[in-house]
């Protein structure tokens, strides 16, 4: 089976939960897999899924289901996928909420939590699913919340079910992307298969941020060359120039690239300054 290949059988099919807007799925999608179904409880996130990957006609668009995790029936999306697809699916991957493993949220980064025991919804998600790979990401503090007791917990629960867990930090500034953005990625395997975390491109661990920041890939670079649009939730090319200039080095590697012309629900335009870290790309 071929990754990215021209057919619905040639890709492998994936289903997202806890997708928000779809930032998890669109990586997949750009790798060649078909994201067949995403979860969502936040209507607008949902909404913003449904207009940018599922309105198309086209037969790799992604079925968006606004409903708490806790109330789908995953056996039976199971069955309905085999059903329409002719296989169940292989991968299942969720980026769970992390209010409560941020230290950026130490009023309710608590173990009493609620929103904690949503990555264990995630396992039992998995468990009625049975893909051959999940995938879960999550902040970078989650590795080291109540003394790594929460990853140690996740394991369990995955040997519970029949797939080995293994996991690390990441940082996307180390695959090329123009920000310095650290995330906790966990990948459950069953049936014997070994799935590998990538190494980083660039060698930049331990290095001090003056040698960083000639490594990493800036957002000046990443925008060099991204054609300039005009309308309502847009910046020209000249502004972001002008913009990433105006930014120092460091914070030039911890800017997050957001498509503009893609559509938020929720807001009227994207905000021309971006939100957050956020800038704006097209």
């Amino acid at each position: 089976m071929t990754v990215g290949g021209p057919g619905v059988m040639d890709r492998l099919v994936v289903v997202d939960l806890f997708s928000g807007a779809g930032g998890l799925s669109e990586g997949f999608r750009a790798a060649g897999f078909h994201v067949a179904l995403a979860v969502e409880k936040d209507p607008y996130a949902a909404e913003t899924n449904y207009f940018n990957h599922s309105r198309n006609k086209s037969k790799f668009r992604t079925r968006v289901l606004t409903a708490d995790i806790a109330d789908v029936d995953f056996v039976k999306e199971r069955k309905l996928l085999r059903e329409s697809l002719g296989k169940p699916p292989e991968v299942v991957i969720g980026g769970p909420p992390c209010q409560g493993f941020s230290r950026a949220n130490m009023r309710t980064r608590t173990s009493k939590n609620p929103l904690n025991a949503l990555v264990l919804d995630f396992v039992e998600a998995v468990k009625a699913m049975r893909p051959l790979v999940a995938l879960l990401e999550n902040v970078a503090d989650i590795e080291k919340f109540e003394d790594g007791d929460t990853v140690e917990l996740l394991g369990y629960a995955f040997d519970d079910i029949g797939y080995s867990f293994n996991s690390a930090v990441l940082n996307a500034a180390d695959f090329g992307v123009p920000q310095r953005r650290r995330r906790f990625i966990g990948i459950a395997t069953r049936y014997g298969i070994t799935v590998t975390l990538p190494k980083p491109y660039h060698p930049t661990h331990g290095l001090p941020l003056a040698k960083r920041s000639l490594i990493f890939r800036h957002c000046r670079t990443a925008t060099a060359r991204t054609p300039s649009h005009t309308g309502p939730g847009t910046i020209s090319l000249r502004t972001r120039r002008q913009c990433v200039r105006a930014r120092t080095v460091k914070s030039r590697t911890t800017l997050s690239p957001v498509t503009v012309s893609s559509c938020w629900k929720g807001m009227r335009t994207f905000p021309r300054g971006g939100i957050g870290k956020t800038f704006p790309i097209g």
